[in-house]
């Protein structure tokens, strides 16, 4: 059986050169096309197509707002978004809508073809320059989240434990730390474990560095 489509455009050039190409394909086919967001929503219940690839900039209703639509009520129909805007804001947008890839306009037939029988499996799909730009978004995002944690880990140091992490940043062992503060070398080591869990770091020099890092010295 072939994979149904949905093609949803308000260009009809658009529309016309993606049929045009995909009538090529004989594991595709294209069961309906809309020129609104409205149209499409008719002709998924209608059709429960497999695909629906939807442009996110239709008159109206919306791209999103559709694609959250066909999300909600058709779990089992896949979105691919179609787009000219190749900003990440669109895409972490789409991508909460529920899109399961997300393609340029500037695409080559090839690469569509290849989202939509990926999308049909199952799978996800993003061209690659895109995808190296949600990396980078979400490292940098989980890196802030990592830093969060940290500075709550720190805050709830209690003050022994603040007392060993200033003198770790001094270069001290265990031993000469416990002779400064005359505990066991022991109990020193405790606390250093301690205060690595708390901070979620993974020994003595790296907590020496986050600690300088913060203006503890």
């Amino acid at each position: 059986m072939p994979i149904t489509l949905i093609i949803a455009d308000d260009h009809a050039l658009v529309r016309e050169g993606l049929r045009k190409f995909v009538e090529l394909e004989k594991d595709l086919k294209i069961v309906g096309e809309a020129s609104t967001a409205e149209e499409a929503l008719e002709l998924v219940a209608k059709e429960k197509p497999q695909i629906v690839v939807m442009d996110l900039s239709m008159p109206q209703m919306g791209g999103i707002a559709a694609i959250e639509e066909v999300t909600k009520s058709y779990p089992e129909v896949k979105v691919i978004a179609l787009t000219m805007h190749e900003e990440l804001g669109y895409l972490m947008e789409a991508i909460r809508a529920g899109v399961k890839s997300f393609l340029l306009k500037d695409l080559n037939p090839k690469q569509i073809i290849q989202a939509i029988r990926i999308v049909a499996e199952g799978g996800a799909y993003l061209p690659p320059r895109l995808l190296d730009d949600l990396l980078a978004e979400v490292s940098q995002l989980l890196n802030k989240k990592e830093e969060i944690s940290r500075k709550d880990g720190l805050d709830s140091l209690t003050e022994r434990e603040r007392e060993i992490l200033t003198l770790i940043t001094r270069g001290k062992t265990n031993a000469e730390i416990a002779e400064d503060l005359i505990i066991s070398p022991l109990t020193v080591k405790n606390h250093v474990s301690s205060i690595l869990h708390k901070l979620g770091l993974s020994d003595r020099t790296q907590a020496a560095v986050y600690a300088q890092k913060m203006g503890i010295e």
